[in-house]
């Protein structure tokens, strides 16, 4: 990606971000709480390549689009950030930092974690831990985050090997 693009799609993503942690400290009404569950259900599984209109026949309209000044285009469907170029390249979800539901464990995930040496590939890794929930290109194979735990750990990939564990 162009610095200039990395740049555009980093601000639209802090912007979309700050956003959804505003709304997400308010009270969530059910018919919101069954929307975004389906959200989750149907948005990992969206095959890489879609068109915009091909999304919105499954999902329906967006909360928003944007055409962002390097031809890509942001769409937000609730917590999802969908990035078209100009066919779906990026699926990503937010969560609140250090987010976690109540009552389930945490501390198998945080060993697995810890256990991971830095260096591991992003497919070991995922052969690990299991798919991620979140994920941020920033440069594709070269600068990658990837979070698990609903936003509480993300680990950071330097040319697909793993480079950093952060815990929130």
């Amino acid at each position: 990606m162009r610095p200039a693009k990395t740049a555009a799609i980093c601000l639209c993503l802090a912007v979309v971000l700050g956003g959804s942690l505003a709304c997400g400290q308010s009270r969530v009404a059910a018919s919101d709480i069954a929307d975004i569950a389906k959200l989750d259900r149907v948005i990992p599984r969206l095959p890489r390549g879609m068109s915009i209109a091909e999304v919105e026949q499954r999902l329906g309209p967006p909360r928003d689009v944007t055409e962002l000044a390097e031809g890509d285009v942001r769409v937000l469907y609730r917590l999802w950030l969908l990035v078209f170029d100009p066919n779906l390249i990026i699926r990503q979800r937010f969560y609140k930092a250090g987010y976690w539901p109540p009552g389930r464990p945490f501390a198998a995930l945080d060993r697995k974690i810890r256990e991971l040496p830095l260096g591991t590939s992003i497919a070991a890794t995922e052969a690990k831990l299991g798919k991620t929930e979140a994920w941020e290109i920033v440069d594709l194979k070269e600068r990658e985050n990837i979070w698990y735990g609903n936003g509480r750990w993300k680990l950071s990939f330097r040319n697909e090997a793993l480079a950093g564990k952060k815990e929130y």
